[in-house]
């Protein structure tokens, strides 16, 4: 018994020695490891290029556009304007198409007649995301049987809610004789107190023109519309004077 004892005393050092050792070696090893990731990722940020300060040139190798993609321009544009009053509902919009710092288009057509063309839509922002949201709009109007409140609020459910169409840009005026609707990716489904609304680069000025000609004027919606778009297109640089309108008549008056 006494030499079991003996022998087991110098295995038990060792035992002890060799999992020092090991932890040191591990500990070596994580420190070299995070030290070369270190460095590579010094060298790799260091010593990528650099943009011209007068921006990405036209002409560039493969290595430097992928590093430093150029920046699409924004395609602007619109003014959309929506009047009800003494029984019509009258949509206008502008003709034109802005990108960057050029006019690409003067004769644009934003508004859509949809379910029978019993429902006027106008729409603003990126093109190609207004017609997808426009085209789900239609959709859910045939779902719901002309329901524009029910249609209005589903799409803007799954407008705020899909990982898709939650990145679409746009703006939509959806109206039929009933009620009028200003819908937005935020989840916004918004009804004028006054039958008076407007989205876009020209909005504000189409509206309060349009406001004030309702409350001090005899003038009829179409009238209101027309004189109003006139304003924003005269101040609105991403605005002209092309105008497109939709009328909808036998309507009711604004719900004040």
């Amino acid at each position: 018994m006494q030499r079991s004892d003996q022998l087991s005393a110098p295995r038990r050092v060792k035992s002890q020695r060799q999992r020092q050792q090991y932890f040191s070696t591990y500990i070596g090893v994580r420190a070299a490891g995070g030290a070369f990731i270190g460095m590579c990722s010094y060298i790799y940020f260091y010593s990528a290029p650099q943009p011209p300060k007068g921006g990405v040139p036209e002409e560039v190798n493969y290595k430097f556009a992928m590093a430093y993609p150029r920046k699409t321009e924004k395609i602007r544009s619109t003014t959309i304007l929506c009047v009800r009053k003494d029984g019509q509902v009258v949509m206008a919009s502008d003709g034109q198409v802005t990108l960057g710092d050029g006019i690409i288009k003067h004769h644009a057509r934003k508004l859509r007649r949809l379910y029978h063309d019993k429902v006027l839509t106008g729409f603003a922002g990126s093109t190609a995301d207004a017609l997808s949201l426009v085209d789900r709009f239609e959709g859910k109007l045939e779902q719901h049987h002309g329901n524009l409140s029910r249609a209005a609020v589903e799409l803007a459910k799954d407008w705020r809610t899909d990982r898709i169409l939650r990145h679409l840009e746009a703006m939509l005026i959806v109206a039929d004789e009933h009620n009028t609707f200003l819908l937005s990716g935020q989840g916004d489904v918004i009804e004028p107190d006054d039958g008076v609304c407007a989205i876009g680069s020209g909005g504000p000025y189409a509206l309060s023109a349009a406001r004030a000609l309702v409350t001090h004027s005899n003038l009829d919606a179409r009238a209101i519309v027309t004189y109003a778009m006139k304003l924003a297109g005269s101040i609105c640089i991403y605005t002209n004077q092309e105008l497109y309108l939709e009328e909808l008549t036998g309507a009711e008056d604004a719900k004040k």
